[in-house]
């Protein structure tokens, strides 16, 4: 899952990364029936509390890292301003290793460009406009199939 569609758009107040977000997005494919569920979220969101992005419910991002449902990807800080990695490239890579599904609204034309198997996994496993499945309650298990993990 693609922390900046679900988290930021969750936070209604802006310039909020909800941490309650990634709960109700994991929450959603688990109660049907996916078994595995990945959120991807840079490590300095664990105790950043205030700044330009306001963190909300980080105990509750300690709670789903100790489950092995949120995945910190590497980040620091330099100066006072905080620098996270290209997740996206964590994102594609597991999903390419484990046959999953990315759900974005990223189109990730430059990993896709990079090797045939991201192109592969882009091209057939990319579920783009995903807030929708819980705005309409949208059925996924027929477009992404109960088999695939989530990530």
């Amino acid at each position: 899952m693609e922390r900046k569609l679900i988290l930021l758009k969750h936070g209604k107040v802006s310039n909020t990364f909800s941490c309650r977000g990634i709960k109700i997005a994991i929450d959603y494919f688990m109660q049907r029936g996916h078994t595995q569920v990945t959120a991807f979220v840079p490590k300095y969101r664990r105790h950043i509390k205030f700044g330009p992005i306001l963190t909300t419910d980080q105990p509750l991002l300690e709670e789903l890292a100790k489950e092995q449902l949120v995945v910190f990807t590497p980040s620091r800080k330099i100066d006072n301003k905080s620098f996270s990695c290209y997740d996206d490239r964590f994102i594609v890579e597991l999903a390419t290793k484990t046959g999953g599904v990315i759900l974005s609204n990223d189109n990730y034309r430059d990993l896709a460009a990079e090797n045939e198997e991201f192109k592969k996994t882009i091209n057939e496993r990319l579920i783009i406009n995903v807030l929708l499945c819980w705005r309409y309650n949208y059925d996924t298990s027929g477009s992404i199939g109960k088999e695939w993990p989530i990530s």
